[in-house]
């Protein structure tokens, strides 16, 4: 069996050759830091970019572990335990539907501002459906205030701005939300 190593400097620089490797079908595996596909920043805005689709559990799950501004106030820790053992006694819930009808089962009611502001929030996401993916992600990751968030925080070797900035134009190779989310997904699970 042949092999060969990538070696980079930066999770920044991975980008190119895992885009490449999972064009080409090609597995992979990284050693050390997360690579590109698994940067916080990448998931975030695909989970955001995925309900704009539909709120799937996996996509609400996903935002919850965003510090962007529709969950900063969130009891983020306690809604996804919550989740948890909601799930574990119905697997087919709806994370949606119980944000949106039984919000007061999830949260202290001191919290249900917060989760009502999060609900709007993603159910305005579907004004973006119809954009192509670049267009959408780029609106959206204005919507979030991502340039406000990552202003103020400082990375050895990542840039969250330039990472997300090379996730819209890989968007622009695609024609609908759901194709790039196809080919994100593979990226993902390849890492």
């Amino acid at each position: 069996m042949n092999s060969t190593a990538i070696l980079a400097r930066t999770n920044r620089a991975l980008r190119e050759p895992e885009s490449a490797l999972v064009a080409a079908n090609i597995p992979y595996h990284l050693i050390g830091k997360s690579g590109y596909w698994a940067a916080a920043e990448v998931r975030a805005a695909l989970s955001y970019l995925g309900a704009v689709l539909y709120p799937a559990n996996h996509f609400l799950s996903g935002m919850l572990r965003t510090d962007f501004h529709p969950t900063k106030f969130l009891p983020r820790v306690k809604l996804a335990a919550r989740f948890k053992e909601i799930k574990a006694t119905d697997e087919k819930v709806s994370y949606w539907e119980l944000l949106t009808r039984e919000p007061g089962t999830l949260v202290d009611p001191k919290n249900l501002d917060a989760v009502s502001n999060f609900v709007q929030f993603v159910g305005s996401l579907s004004r973006y459906r119809g954009l192509t993916p670049d267009k959408a992600l780029r609106e959206l990751l204005g919507a979030l205030k991502v340039g406000d968030y990552y202003s103020e925080i400082e990375t050895i070797d990542n840039d969250p701005l330039a990472n997300l900035s090379d996730l819209v134009k890989l968007a622009a190779r695609y024609g609908t939300i759901k194709e790039f989310l196809d080919y994100a997904r593979e990226g993902t699970a390849a890492s």
